[in-house]
């Protein structure tokens, strides 16, 4: 049985005419209809029928409907977010302006969301990247306030029960982490086989930084729980000691593990701020120290092991940079505050824009560290200083822009 707040939403909802609805009534309108229709997704007769009725009770919809015909298609296939990869070209190609645009074009559009929700890691993204691809859902968006925030309330529960993009990069991440780690793991390896020790302490230590850090943030997510305190340290702590942890992290985003209660990050940002440390405290140094040592090495003990170590170590730190530039660029809000310097991510072919940039950022460590490398062998010196000034300069020019924390 229905509350009796929702009763009387549902009814605010049917009834209020289209001049005093406003984004926010659009954002509840699209929760309501979500509310309504999710229980028939799985059959798309009874999908349809109960979204023709859902359409015909509610003013905004019904009046939208009447001028616009192909509003039920729209709806109807966004919410069986249901797609076909050979078709996915066929979708993107419709450019069909609101007064020429036919139902099955408008079928097409509404397939394509459930890609774009794929490729994406927030429904505000999503959405942006949905309205501005499509001519046609510009000019709704901009003829009826309300439309843009309905679609986006679709979308954050379609995005809830299957966060595909999430999912896929944080397996992405945890395969390039153990990758680094296991690489590492190699070349540590060959350092004390063969006599060079010196490489092998200092790598070592690069490794124990990273777990130290790991278990200061361990100790930062889990000081506020409430239940299973004790647990959560150990399954953290054995995780850290096993080289696991990446792994354990992208399970519980791509399981849709919940924010504990008590802990300040959720399992997402939880996965980002262990990444974060994993670069700062053993992908860069270690990615440096490595490319030392191939610098000294003699010919036969620069092996190819050595070399896939050097490049893994790169596209670790280069896969960080790449996400941070692509959710600070891709992100609606933050290109509303801040158009001077954030929205260099296309509309459309994001994942083009991301690929690009993961080799520009991975070419870039590998640039860096190369450079520092060189300087340490020519001159130690020298390599602090060049060190010092470029974290100097870096930190400056993002002081200047006042973007250090986009």
């Amino acid at each position: 049985m229905k509350s009796t707040s929702v009763n009387i939403q549902q009814y605010f909802a049917f009834v209020r005419p289209t001049a005093d609805f406003d984004e926010g009534d659009g954002l509840e309108l699209g929760r309501l209809l979500f509310y309504q229709l999710s229980k028939t997704r799985k059959n798309a007769d009874e999908l349809r029928e109960a979204l023709n009725a859902f359409v015909e009770r509610t003013t905004v919809l019904r009046e939208c409907a009447h001028k616009y015909r192909f509003i039920d298609e729209l709806l109807f296939h966004i919410m069986m977010n249901k797609t076909k990869l050979g078709a996915v070209q066929d979708y993107f190609s419709v450019t069909a302006g609101l007064a020429s645009l036919t139902s099955n074009e408008a079928g097409q559009i509404g397939k394509s969301l459930a890609m774009i929700l794929m490729a994406s890691t927030t429904s505000g993204i999503a959405i942006h990247t949905y309205i501005f691809k499509y001519p046609a859902l510009e000019e709704l968006a901009a003829e009826y306030k309300w439309f843009k925030p309905m679609l986006g309330a679709i979308a954050e529960e379609l995005m809830g029960m299957v966060l595909y993009g999430v999912k896929a990069r944080a397996a992405v991440a945890a395969a390039v982490s153990t990758s680094d780690m296991v690489s590492d793991g190699v070349v540590l390896a060959d350092y004390f086989r063969t006599g060079r020790t010196g490489f092998g302490h200092a790598l070592v230590g690069t490794i124990g930084a990273n777990m130290l850090l790991q278990l200061v943030l361990t100790w930062v997510q889990t000081r506020g729980l409430k239940k299973g305190r004790a647990k959560m340290i150990a399954l953290e702590i054995f995780a850290t000691f096993t080289c696991t942890k990446p792994g354990l992290d992208a399970w519980r985003v791509a399981s849709g593990a919940e924010q504990l209660s008590g802990a300040p990050f959720t399992p997402l940002q939880a996965m980002g701020y262990a990444k974060a440390a994993e670069v700062a405290t053993e992908s860069v140094p270690g990615l440096v120290l490595q490319l030392v040592a191939v610098l000294m090495d003699s010919a036969e003990n620069r092996t190819k092991r050595a070399l896939v170590s050097i490049v893994i170590s790169a596209a670790s730190t280069g896969l960080m940079g790449a996400q941070v530039w692509h959710d600070a660029n891709a992100d609606p809000g933050q290109r509303q505050r801040n158009p001077r310097w954030i929205g260099m991510v296309p509309d459309q072919a994001r994942g083009k824009a991301f690929a690009v940039a993961l080799v520009m950022c991975s070419l870039q460590a590998l640039a860096k560290g190369g450079a520092t490398a060189l300087l340490a062998v020519t001159n130690i010196k020298w390599m602090g200083a060049f060190v010092g000034v470029d974290l100097g300069l870096y930190v400056s020019y993002k002081l200047a822009r006042r973007d250090f924390l986009v």
